[in-house]
């Protein structure tokens, strides 16, 4: 972190980063301030920490990051801060809350942060404490995007930035197993299917 926090815009362009390098790089800074504010020996320490707080707290903490929005902000708490009740609302999250568990949402003219709240309750409240896995379960997945010409490959981003020895990032456990599917029924000849 303290070494995006130390790069230039231009250096991080370079890297293929294009108009977010604005956004990383004070995304970096602001980190570092926050782990030097609340005593943190780095900016991936404080990362860390995040883990153990609860979600509110976590969301507002990425919230304050450059860039970052509410569904950014679900998908960082869920996906690498154990934020396991974190619902990152997009389309098809949308559309499976309006379908299935409140459709005066279909009313909604847009998604305002109480009405983004409201769709991640209503999965709270009905999958419990793992409901992020379980959103992500219910969603289709996306097709990778193309990659573009200019996007940084792995070693062209370590020979910039090699990785920091005390900076390392234990994964994240798995998900819980999701219950079983039922078995298919077997299909009759002649019947329709």
């Amino acid at each position: 972190v303290e070494v995006l926090a130390a790069a230039s815009e231009s250096e991080l362009r370079e890297l293929g980063l294009g108009y977010r390098a604005k956004f990383v790089r004070n995304a970096a800074v602001k980190l570092v301030a926050a782990a030097e504010r609340e005593g943190f020996e780095s900016g991936a320490a404080y990362l860390l920490s995040l883990r153990s707080r609860p979600r509110p707290e976590v969301i507002s903490a990425l919230l304050a990051l450059d860039g970052v929005g509410p569904k950014v902000a679900d998908c960082v708490a869920l996906f690498s801060l154990d934020q396991v009740d974190a619902i990152p609302v997009d389309t098809h999250v949308w559309r499976i809350a309006c379908r299935d568990y409140d459709t005066s949402l279909s009313a909604c003219r847009s998604l305002t942060p109480a009405v983004y709240e409201r769709v991640g309750d209503l999965f709270r409240r009905r999958f419990g404490d793992h409901a992020g896995w379980v959103q992500r379960a219910a969603t289709p997945p996306s097709p990778p995007p193309p990659r573009s010409a200019h996007a940084p490959t792995r070693s062209h981003l370590e020979s910039h930035f090699p990785p920091a020895a005390s900076a390392s990032c234990p994964h994240s456990p798995p998900p819980p197993p999701l219950p079983p599917s039922p078995s298919p029924r077997p299909h009759t000849p002649g019947a329709p299917a």
